[in-house]
């Protein structure tokens, strides 16, 4: 008996007399060496690994996956909305459970990282738990979203210029003749009756001409008098 060896981890040795092991232990259990059945009383995979056929020890999910049940023997992909990072995996209670996707960034399924995909320039958001790049808000109008990954606007649009949702920069659109454009414009006001306008870039209501003498300019957002 002192040259029997304990049964090699991952496999059993379910009788006396063995030259082998009998097989490997069953999927969704680890075997530790020394076992004597397939499933060992105990011994079933815990939540958040996962125990493959023949399994000395629970395996950890790699980042992006996760496992949501004991006793299992695959990995699944973390669910949209929430990402599965192997770096913040500190303790067993935290192994492989997903994480809610910050604000700024949207998480398919399958994201390994809070930061892996940001919400794309032209957009923000500040709600967690985005699925896809179509759940990011588009830049509030007046407003321009300069940065991908951002939570709020990055600043109004420029004076002579705006901006109808979803800029990029401050200077998005230029203000049409016979409109003014103050800061932060997200339709252009027309210049007032009695006044026109022929030119753009337009940035305050000053810049649109009174009516020519011998003509008169009777609507609003005109670009030239009428004779």
């Amino acid at each position: 008996e002192s040259h029997c060896e304990p049964c090699t981890g991952g496999v059993y040795c379910g009788q006396p007399g063995l030259t082998q092991p009998t097989g490997p232990c069953d999927g969704g259990f680890y075997c530790p060496s020394g076992q004597q059945i397939p499933n060992p009383p105990g011994l079933e995979c815990p939540f958040g690994y996962v125990c493959p056929p023949g399994s000395f020890a629970p395996q950890v999910c790699p980042s992006g996956a996760w496992a949501n049940a004991s006793g299992l023997t695959v990995c699944t992909n973390c669910p949209a909305g929430y990402y599965c990072d192997l770096e913040d995996k500190c303790d067993g209670v935290n192994y492989t459970r997903p994480q809610d996707c910050p604000t700024g960034h949207y998480c398919p399924a399958g994201t390994k990282w809070p930061e892996q995909y940001k919400c794309p320039m032209g957009t923000f958001s500040n709600f967690t738990n985005l699925r896809s790049a179509m759940e990011c808000q588009n830049c509030t109008p007046g407003f321009y979203c300069a940065l991908p990954g951002i939570t709020l606007p990055t600043g109004p649009c420029s004076a002579a210029y705006y901006c109808d949702g979803g800029a990029m920069t401050p200077t998005e659109i230029p203000c049409t003749p016979g409109h003014y454009c103050p800061p932060g414009t997200a339709v252009p006001p027309p210049c007032p009756a009695g006044t026109f306008n022929p030119r753009r870039y337009a940035a305050n209501v000053s810049m649109c001409d009174p009516c020519t003498p011998g003509f008169y300019c009777a609507g609003e957002g005109l670009f030239s008098p009428t004779a």
